[in-house]
């Protein structure tokens, strides 16, 4: 479900025909009705490549959003605040590139006041959602997609509908149909909101998984013993993270070969590695071609086996500090003045 809240930018061509209808209100008389909502609830339902996927999250100041997103019956709860993006599904991560953060009052104001385009009746870049009345006004944001408005001033919003979340930044997904309804809340329901956020963002907690598919580690040394015997070969692992902002779990898959012949392999799950940091760890190699490769290689008054040992790092799982309980009093401190 990734794909959902990947950041994108669609150019909208607008092609219109004959002389359009005359603006019913202004650029900034929007704006300012928009930057004085206390908070935005979004509501929408749609189905994407066979999965239905259902939206119910509201919005608050230039970017704090908190709701639930459901894709194909997968449900993900999202606290946003600032730059910090977390979903929670079994458990708490950080999500990249989800743009739904845009739909917080202040953000929007912030694009109509940008593009200073007045909304108007007629024919809009995107088709009407349902659930909006077919009265409303439309204001056609280039490279964002519609807003709609009630028709009565002050002209709230009331829906939005595009190929993408409002956002900027290049293309880096196929278009989504988003179609969602807007309902104003109360300053008392985004103070209730702002607790909300602020008591999930206590509970998440110190460090948490990252959606980074990159490699981080580099192994220093692979030392295998001397001499393996009986079938068992311990190799122990050292390496760095070169990451300086992720922590990460290292896991090295260690080849044993004697003499050039393949002798067993084994996984070394290292510890924590902050950023920067050294970490050690070690498995055993237990395989039969231990003995045979030992056996083989001369009679027994003179042996001698070139044990060597290949790492393979593996795929790691990435963690950063959530620095959730001074997120958490930070929106506490918006409850008091949403």
């Amino acid at each position: 479900m990734r794909w959902l809240f990947s950041s994108v930018l669609v150019t909208l061509l607008l092609a219109g025909c004959g002389a359009s209808p005359p603006p019913l209100s202004t650029a900034e008389a929007v704006a300012t009705t928009l930057a004085a909502e206390p908070t935005l609830r979004w509501k929408g339902s749609w189905t994407y490549q066979g999965d239905r996927v259902s939206v119910d999250v509201r919005t608050m100041g230039a970017g704090d959003l908190t709701g639930v997103l459901d894709v194909g019956g997968e449900s993900e709860r999202l606290v946003v605040t600032g730059n910090r993006q977390l979903g929670r599904t079994s458990g708490w991560s950080v999500v990249f590139r989800r743009p739904w953060q845009n739909l917080a009052p202040d953000a929007l104001a912030k694009l109509v006041r940008e593009v200073g385009i007045a909304p108007t009746t007629g024919d809009a870049a995107y088709a009407r959602p349902p659930g909006v009345a077919t009265d409303a006004l439309h204001l056609d944001l280039p490279n964002v997609g519609t807003l709609w408005l009630s028709a009565g001033s002050p002209h709230p919003v009331v829906g939005y509908s595009g190929d993408h979340l409002p956002a900027s930044g290049p293309i880096v997904t196929d278009p989504i149909p988003i179609a969602l309804t807007a309902t104003r809340g109360t300053v008392a329901e985004a103070t209730e909101t702002y607790r909300a956020m602020a008591a999930d963002l206590r509970g998440v907690p110190g460090l948490i998984p990252v959606e980074f598919t990159g490699k981080a580690f580099e192994v220093d040394a692979v030392t295998p013993p001397s001499r393996c015997r009986r079938g068992n070969c311990p190799i122990e692992v050292t390496g760095h993270n070169v990451s300086d902002r992720y922590h990460l779990r290292p896991v090295v898959r260690a080849v044993l070969s004697g003499n050039l012949k393949s002798a067993g392999e084994c996984l070394v799950r290292l510890p924590l590695a902050a950023p920067g940091a050294t970490v050690s760890g070690s498995c055993d190699v237990d395989d039969k071609r231990i003995d045979e490769i030992w056996a083989a290689s001369g009679d027994a008054r003179l042996r001698l086996v070139q044990w060597q040992a290949d790492p393979d790092v593996q795929p790691a799982q990435y963690y950063e500090p959530a620095n959730g309980v001074e997120l958490a009093d930070q929106l506490t401190a918006r409850a008091a003045r949403p």
